[in-house]
């Protein structure tokens, strides 16, 4: 079994995404339901792209940010918690990603 960290976020590409003033929508056509979110987490959705792992996720938002310590792998963590919770990600394997590159 694959450790959360090693799970590769992707988003899901049926979701539509509109920023204004600052704010992030996603509209899910299938709930019909709308998610607001900051622009962190906007950052976040982005880097969920289904070639890196949460741990490499985590590691390039400290990158991104200039940020470090326990509170950042939190927020980030919680934040795809979050998006997989709403239905917004998908879990992808590297098999899945190395495939759609074929």
């Amino acid at each position: 079994m694959k450790r959360p960290g090693e799970l590769r976020p992707l988003g899901r590409n049926d979701l539509l995404t509109r920023e204004l003033d600052g704010e992030f929508f996603l509209y899910d056509p299938v709930t019909d339901r709308v998610a607001l979110i900051n622009q962190s987490a906007a950052v976040v959705f982005d880097l969920c792209n289904g070639s890196l792992t949460e741990d490499e996720i985590v590691a390039e938002v400290k990158r991104l940010y200039a940020a470090g310590g326990e509170q950042v792998d939190n927020d980030v963590r919680a934040t795809l918690a979050d998006f997989a919770a709403r239905g917004l990600t998908v879990r992808a394997t590297a098999r899945d990603h190395l495939e759609s590159d074929e």
